[in-house]
């Protein structure tokens, strides 16, 4: 499978990462991370919880949301972990709330791009603090236990540790 996302979040454009077969070219599966318009069927039932999430008429504007560079495979849980661009627009006098999946890590099932779990690193974010610095899988010990993790930098300057198999902030 070849995984591509798209960038231009400040051009009013509505993020994805879509799946596409590598010998045929054909897409296999699309995962927006921005709810679309509330007035059509949500494309899946995350997205009908994300759009619960913001607050104004987004959709008119794109609502951002690009997967421009973190996108990374996980074999053992056979996941697809993507890193969140910033919304359209920054000012969040037109749009608010926390914007789900804007800014986030969002873990997908690799055959179908099902929504699996996410975890938001900046809620509401006016600071255009994306979540798309690479995002590094690691098995790290904490407290003599083995765990698997995501690592990625955030723009905040914190090193985020992500545990891939149960969603809780090692270290933030």
């Amino acid at each position: 499978m070849v995984l591509i996302g798209n960038g231009g979040a400040e051009m009013g454009m509505r993020g994805y990462v879509t799946a596409y077969d590598a010998g045929t070219g054909k897409q296999v599966w699309r995962f927006y991370t921005v709810p679309g318009d509330p007035s059509k069927p949500f494309e899946s039932s995350a997205l009908e919880k994300a759009a619960r999430t913001w607050i104004g008429e987004w959709w008119k504007l794109g609502g951002g949301g690009p997967v421009w560079d973190s996108i990374v495979y996980d074999p053992t849980l056979d996941l697809i972990y993507i890193g969140v661009g910033n919304g359209t627009p920054w000012n969040r006098d037109k749009v608010k709330g926390d914007a789900l999946f804007l800014t986030s890590i969002v873990a997908l099932k690799a055959t179908t791009g099902e929504y699996v779990w996410h975890y938001q690193t900046t809620p509401g974010d006016e600071w255009d603090y994306d979540a798309c610095s690479p995002l590094i899988l690691a098995d790290l010990g904490f407290g003599g236990k083995k765990r698997s993790v995501i690592m990625a930098g955030a723009e905040e300057r914190f090193l985020l540790r992500v545990g891939s198999r149960d969603r809780r902030t090692a270290l933030g």
